[in-house]
């Protein structure tokens, strides 16, 4: 076997395509050697921006999904936040919208500082944007695997989503 290939992406325009239920193979993506570029968005629901890569996604029919960075093995990026945005323009950093974001929702890697976003009223068919980012500038850089797959009922049922890892709790009257 030769040399394990990572790929990076800096930025929105050329978004990797993500398929989606496809399963991790170990940690095949790498934030490393991520800039941040002018007017570049974010996960902004934590922290500032620190040097986003950049995936994508169709939404399917149901337009619901789970994204998730709490997957595969040998990650070396072990504290992630993601934003799931979309746009009417990918060249166009101003026609991004945040529809959802997560930052520590983890529960399988590590501490839990990996991210789950969940997200429901998606237009099926429509193209969808992802930013993993690092949390904070002092995060080290590093290789990780991120899935996209349909919502189902046995994702609502599992015990591991409680909407509170040893991290975070939620904030407010709402329960997980």
């Amino acid at each position: 076997a030769g040399p394990k290939t990572f790929f990076l992406q800096d930025d929105a325009p050329g978004a990797i395509t993500l398929t989606l239920g496809a399963a991790c193979s170990g940690a095949s993506f790498t934030d490393v050697g991520a800039t941040m570029s002018a007017n570049e968005v974010y996960p902004s629901c934590s922290g500032t921006a620190v040097a986003p890569v950049w995936f994508k996604f169709v939404a399917p029919a149901s337009g619901t999904v789970r994204i998730s960075t709490d997957a595969g093995t040998g990650n070396t990026l072990t504290d992630t936040k993601v934003g799931l945005f979309s746009a009417t323009n990918p060249t166009d950093y101003s026609t991004f919208s945040i529809i959802s974001c997560d930052e520590d929702g983890g529960s399988a890697l590590g501490l839990g500082y990996m991210s789950v976003v969940y997200a429901t009223g998606l237009t099926g068919g429509n193209t969808y944007y992802i930013a993993v980012d690092k949390f904070s500038s002092s995060t080290t850089s590093g290789t990780f695997c991120i899935t996209v797959d349909e919502i189902s009922s046995a994702m609502l049922a599992s015990s591991a989503n409680t909407c509170a890892t040893s991290i975070e709790s939620p904030l407010g009257s709402a329960t997980g």
